[in-house]
């Protein structure tokens, strides 16, 4: 389990105290090595079983208390993607696991160069599943952001070290003269030649990075949902933009990245740069339009849109393949089975997705009525019961503090001789349009969590949609 980061109590967005966690299940490495002769030389395996990225705050508490929301985890059945790869050497009898990586190193020239190594990478990921919010989104860019920041602090320093070693020969070979900097030489090396190696040594050391002969990464997909907390009007007055994307939440949106190959690639970095360029190049070109319809009400009405679509595609084809044998038969029999489903698809989709918008009303309501975000459920009700019981919790959580404020503390007020019953009732009438507050907003939500619990009756499959 590692933690990655802790909010103070009161901090923007949490609302109190809360932590991102890493949990890694399965993690298995191997490593390799062959003999000093011969084509390979290495070979690195990691396996990664299952993993999770869950987010704690008080903004996601329910009825319970805190509750942990999976921000990455495995979607879709097990055995599918990673499978590709095949059997991994040392790894029996295990499910098939999230990421297999395995690195081969090998020596293009073994008698010629024998320390001379280039790599072969091949990458399999199953398919993964990302929620994310205002906040962990600002907490992920700050924690990679200062982890690329450090990177080139370290690089420069390196950079500089290396530049003042060769610079400086009488160091070169006090360096060289250090085991922890001892260059290997085949067939030996002369003690007078030591300082010689270090110095070309310390000026190659930029050009070390592995060099990569084949790149393989398979294929897989990735389903993004994005539950924007609050909208920063001051920040959109001024131009940003990018506050646009917080006005309505987006999900479901699938992106598949392509299988990549790439060759003759030098480093870590390039590996990612090139990566990143292909997917980006494919996602833009084709699948663009999956950003602008997992936008909730477009959802809505593209999946309402294709029911039509269906709904009236049956008696077209079955009219225009009538037309092209010269008659209009069989107009009564199988036409009327399929219309009979096309219909049904449609009916169910209307009432889906009046489901869904029903409870995004409701969720709105609610964050007006409480004055800030809703919490997001802790889990998507998985039925109309489980849907019932949270309404019930969350109606019982409204209508308590309802009564504390209006009732239970002024008594206790009174009780302890703070206040006389007449300042009590005065304090408690004034509370009155407050309180009211809770018990509606509770309402609210209870409406919301009953029609998420239909809905995921309705189509279980798409329940975290």
């Amino acid at each position: 389990m590692l933690v990655l980061h802790e909010r103070a109590p009161g901090a923007r967005g949490g609302g109190g105290e809360g932590r991102l966690e890493v949990e890694v299940e399965g993690l298995t490495l191997i490593s390799e090595a062959y003999g000093p002769e011969g084509h390979h030389a290495s070979r690195f395996v990691l396996v990664v079983g299952g993993l999770e990225v869950r987010d704690c705050g008080a903004h996601k508490e329910g009825a319970g208390g805190a509750k942990w929301i999976k921000v990455l985890s495995q979607r879709g059945k097990r055995g599918q993607g990673a499978a590709a790869m095949g059997p991994v050497p040392g790894v029996v009898g295990v499910r098939v696991p999230l990421l297999t990586v395995v690195q081969d190193a090998v020596r293009p020239d073994p008698v010629a160069e024998p320390n001379l190594e280039e790599f072969r990478l091949a990458v399999a990921l199953l398919p993964l599943r990302l929620r994310l919010d205002q906040d962990v989104v600002a907490f992920l860019s700050a924690f990679f952001g200062a982890i690329g920041a450090a990177a080139a602090a370290s690089a420069q320093a390196s950079a500089a070290a290396k530049a003042a070693l060769a610079a400086e020969p009488g160091a070169a070979a006090e360096a060289a003269s250090r085991p922890a900097a001892a260059v290997a030489v085949a067939g030996g090396a002369g003690a007078g030649a030591a300082g010689g190696a270090a110095v070309e040594d310390a000026e190659s050391l930029d050009a070390a990075a592995p060099y990569f002969q084949r790149v393989e990464v398979r294929g897989f997909s990735l389903l993004i949902d994005y539950r924007p907390r609050r909208v920063d009007i001051a920040a959109l007055r001024d131009g940003a933009f990018g506050e646009l994307l917080n006005l309505v939440p987006w999900g479901g949106v699938d992106l598949a990245f392509k299988p990549l190959r790439l060759s003759g690639i030098a480093g870590w970095d390039g590996i990612a740069g090139g990566a990143a360029k292909e997917w980006m190049h494919h996602i833009s070109r084709t699948q663009a339009h999956k950003f602008v319809t997992g936008v909730a009400p477009i959802s809505s009405v593209v999946r309402v849109g294709s029911a039509v679509a269906g709904l009236l595609a049956v008696p077209a084809a079955h009219i225009t393949a009538s037309r092209r044998d010269g008659t209009l038969r069989h107009l009564d029999g199988q036409l009327s089975r399929q219309l009979r489903r096309s219909t049904a698809t449609f009916v169910r989709a209307l009432v889906y997705e009046a489901l869904g918008l029903g409870a995004t009303v409701a969720g709105g309501a609610q964050m007006v009525l409480q004055g800030g975000p809703s919490p997001a459920p802790s889990e998507t009700p998985s039925g109309v019961m489980d849907g019932l019981r949270q309404a019930k919790d969350r109606l019982s959580a409204g209508f308590g503090a309802a009564a504390d404020t209006l009732v239970v503390v002024p008594v206790r007020a009174v009780q302890k001789g703070e206040v006389t019953w007449r300042e009590a009732a005065s304090k408690a009438l004034r509370a009155a349009p407050a309180a009211a507050a809770a018990p509606a907003s509770a309402a609210a939500a209870a409406v919301r969590y009953t029609l998420l619990g239909v809905r995921s009756a309705m189509d279980p499959e798409r329940k975290e949609q």
